[in-house]
């Protein structure tokens, strides 16, 4: 199952001023981009930043958020400028470096974006989100004990990181390790039981685990929350597998494969049902794709050798 990852744009952190005035007109201008950016309107956002600039042109607000949209909008040559004129007037802050590294993690170049990340890091060592990204490149990569090392360090700075926590579950359920993987998600879930993402792996994980009261019961509380979401999907399908209602699971885990059809959990999960119904060839092009997608599963793997040996 892929891990849950998520990297946020930072809509609302404040840079120092490199002046010593405050524009008024132009902090009015700063604030409705934020406001158009936070609603997804990134286009109108830079009008309102870049008239902020015109005001004040070594504004850092301006700049840095004028990156955070063009960021948004995925042109990210164009949000890499913005970040390094703020890097230069601010060569002691770390964000401005660390979103260089987002923009080249997106571009597809993932030793710069390292390069960017630990030049964050070493300006200020407490920055969890430098670790957090790194741990990305690194699960990417298929160096999931360089991974685990980074989420390890984000929950040493933020011990209720949870997406941290999360993604270490997993990656412990993946290392064998499955009681650590059970406590880090319920940690996890303790601190937010209305993330469904959170209450979905915790419910997976107790399929895994063979606890079937505290799955359906975890699983129930995921469908409730987002009836329509794929996490919802994935759940109800678990549920239909637990009770033997397989097309039932099948009309569920379409639903979420509609949504996202490079879904590696819902992948493994169609796997499991052609599996149950006998449909061999299907299952294992299910078992196929989703490691393909993400080979540091093991669970897709384990099956397509036991399928393919049968």
């Amino acid at each position: 199952m892929k891990l849950f990852i998520k990297i946020f744009l930072l809509l609302f952190f404040l840079l120092p001023s490199c002046v010593f005035a405050i524009n008024i007109e132009a902090e009015s201008h700063i604030k409705n981009g934020k406001m158009l950016l936070a609603s997804g309107k990134a286009e109108e956002a830079i009008v309102e930043f870049q008239k902020a600039i015109a005001l004040d042109m070594n504004n850092t607000d301006a700049i840095f958020y004028t990156g955070q949209a063009y960021l948004q909008l995925g042109k990210f040559d164009m949000a890499i400028q913005n970040y390094q004129r703020v890097a230069e007037l601010l060569p002691d802050y770390a964000e401005p470096h660390y979103y260089i590294g987002v923009s080249y993690y997106y571009k597809g170049e993932a030793q710069r974006a390292l390069d960017y990340f630990d030049k964050a890091i070493r300006i200020n060592q407490k920055y969890v989100d430098p670790y957090y990204t790194k741990a990305i490149i690194y699960y990417d990569r298929g160096e999931l004990n360089e991974a685990m090392k980074m989420w390890d360090k984000v929950l040493a700075i933020n011990p209720i990181h949870t997406g941290a926590e999360i993604n270490l579950a997993v990656a412990y359920y993946y290392n064998g390790r499955t009681k650590e993987a059970v406590q880090m998600a319920e940690r996890a879930y303790r601190q937010k039981p209305q993330d469904q993402m959170i209450a979905f792996t915790l419910g997976w994980l107790y399929v895994k685990t063979g606890d079937k009261d505290y799955a359906r019961k975890t699983l129930q509380k995921t469908v409730e929350l987002y009836k329509d979401s794929s996490f919802a999907f994935k759940a109800s399908a678990l549920m239909f597998i637990m009770d033997g209602k397989l097309d039932q699971a099948r009309e569920m885990v379409e639903k979420s494969l509609a949504l996202d059809l490079n879904d590696t959990s819902a992948l493994i999960i169609s796997g499991e049902i052609y599996e149950k119904k006998g449909e061999k060839q299907k299952a294992i092009e299910a078992y196929q794709k989703a490691i393909n997608l993400d080979r540091n599963d093991p669970d897709p793997q384990k099956a397509l050798q036991k399928l393919c040996g049968k």
